[in-house]
């Protein structure tokens, strides 16, 4: 289960990190992991992804462009 957490948050932040600007590129996938043990947070990663990459882009904006990336 954490192994395939850590999958698919590595997973989503690599196709994420593509289309943001750098300034906004997810990269610190273990630190996040530790700062986010709590099950509801593992199980819906885009909630722990979306606070790793608030930047400058609205919370709104990158929670649809996750939910597209994330489930499509």
């Amino acid at each position: 289960m954490f192994k395939a957490v850590v999958a698919v948050l590595k997973l989503a932040s690599t196709r994420i990190s593509v289309p943001l600007p750098p300034s906004i590129t997810l990269i610190p996938t273990p630190p996040l992991m530790v700062s986010f043990p709590s099950p509801p947070l593992m199980v819906s990663f885009p909630s722990p992804v979306l606070i790793l990459s608030l930047a400058s882009v609205p919370v709104i904006e990158k929670r649809s462009m996750l939910e597209k990336l994330t489930w499509s």
